[in-house]
C-alpha cells in the first residue's frame, strides 16, 4: 500500500506512540511500579550509588520528582538510601535484591516488547528502519528546538 496522504503517517506514528506507552504501562502495572519508577530501576542497575540529583538529570526531572518516587521505591522495597561517606549532604541509591529481581523481570518484559517491534527487522530492513526512526527524532529534536 503506497501512504499518499500526509494524515496518514501522522496516524499511524500516533498509533505507535500510544501502543508503546500503552506496553509501557503496562509492564509498570504489572510490578505495582508508578510513571518513572522502572527508569529509575534501569538508572541503578547500570551504575548503582548515583545520586538523586543525577537521576534527576539523567531523567530530565526535578529532584523532587525523583525524591517522591524514591520514597515510594524504597518503602516498597526496591532501593536503599545511604549517605555518601564522603560527603553527608549527598544520598546515594542502590538496588535492594528485591529491586534487583524486579528490575531484571522488568528488562526481559522490554525486551519482549522491543522484540515484537523489531525482532524480524534484519539486515537492509533493519538499516531502514533505523534510518526512518533517526530521521524523525532529529526532526522532532529540530522543532523542539525552534
Amino acid at each position: 500500500m503506497i501512504v499518499k496522504q500526509k494524515d496518514e503517517l501522522t496516524n499511524i506514528f500516533n498509533s505507535v506512540i500510544a501502543e508503546y506507552a500503552e506496553c509501557v504501562d503496562k509492564i509498570s502495572q504489572k510490578f505495582n511500579l508508578y510513571v518513572g519508577q522502572t527508569d529509575i530501576l534501569l538508572l541503578l542497575d547500570e551504575r548503582s550509588g548515583r545520586s538523586q540529583k543525577e537521576l534527576a538529570n539523567a531523567l530530565g526531572v526535578s529532584k523532587a520528582t525523583v525524591g517522591v518516587s524514591l520514597r515510594r521505591m524504597e518503602t516498597a522495597g526496591l532501593v536503599n538510601r545511604v549517605t555518601d561517606p564522603r560527603d553527608a549532604r549527598c544520598v546515594r541509591v542502590s538496588l535492594t535484591d528485591k529491586g534487583i529481581a524486579v528490575c531484571n523481570k522488568c528488562k526481559a518484559d522490554y525486551k519482549a516488547v522491543y522484540d515484537s517491534m523489531f525482532g524480524d527487522a534484519v539486515g537492509e530492513r533493519r538499516q531502514t528502519m533505523y534510518d526512518v526512526l533517526d530521521k524523525i527524532n532529529k526532526g522532532l529534536v529540530s522543532a523542539r528546538k525552534k
